[in-house]
Order: C-alpha cells, then structure tokens, then sequence
C-alpha cells in the first residue's frame, strides 16, 4: 500500500493524478528537509512509467498545439520510402525544390494523433556523407 498525505491509498487508484501528486508531496517534503517514506523499486518503477507516460503525453500535445503553426514553415517531404534499423534510419525520395540539411528537425505523424520529431543527423546520397542534400538527390534505392 501507499500511504498518501490524506490517508492509505491502495495502488492501482482511480484517483489519476495520485501518483503525480505523491511524488509533488515527496519532492516538497525532501526540499523542506523533512524525511520521506522510501519507495519500493517495484512502485518507483511504476512511478517511473506513469512519469514517462506523462511526459510522453504532454510532449504530444504540445506538438499537436503547435503544428498548425508550425506547418507554414515546414516543407512536406512525404512519407519514408524505406525505414531502417526500427526507425532511426529513413528513406526519403525528396522532390524537385526540396533541400534538407544536417540537424533539421523531422516530425512524423504517425496517424493516430501521435508526432516524434528528431534532428537530421546524417545525410547520405549513393553511399555518400552529405551535409545537405537539393531536389532528387535522395532516390531509396531497392
């Protein structure tokens, strides 16, 4: 069991923000120099889990709130004609008047709401390093 600030509370709570609101209390009572319960390493990871998700989930709609704005500078350079190494490499067949460089950032939409955005880190055209690469330079090959 969890014993929060108000009572005992049994994990698993319907009370959504619980968790959330525990580790508030926790960090304030450590920041006042006031001794915490310890967590067990199975509850600090499902602590850890509901952070993740949490910061997943705000991660996503930060992107989703800022996207209409975003898409008037963005350039649409289409979906990977080829996906690498479980998504870290991708494929692009870029069209005629498009430019890309090292460290632009990629967002992908993925079609159920959800966008993961990274930088560029490395370009390659026919098995060549490239900085930036202009047009139809960027041909998948099969």
């Amino acid at each position: 069991m969890i014993r929060s600030r108000t009572g005992t509370v049994v994990p698993g709570t319907k009370d959504s923000f619980f968790r959330i609101n525990d580790l508030a209390d926790r960090r304030n009572e450590v920041a006042h120099g006031q001794p915490s319960e310890l967590l067990s390493a199975s509850l600090l990871l499902e602590y850890i889990s509901v952070v993740r998700t949490l910061c997943h989930t705000l991660f996503d709609s930060a992107i989703l709130s800022i996207m209409p704005f975003a898409q008037r500078a963005a350039i649409a350079i289409g979906s990977p004609c080829k996906v690498l190494r479980s998504g870290y490499a991708a494929c692009f067949e870029l069209t005629i008047g498009t430019e890309l460089h090292v460290n632009d950032t990629i967002v992908a939409y993925s079609g159920d709401c959800a966008f993961r955005s990274g930088p560029v880190l490395s370009i390659q055209v026919n098995g060549s390093d490239r900085d930036t690469v202009l047009t139809h330079e960027g041909r998948c090959r099969p």
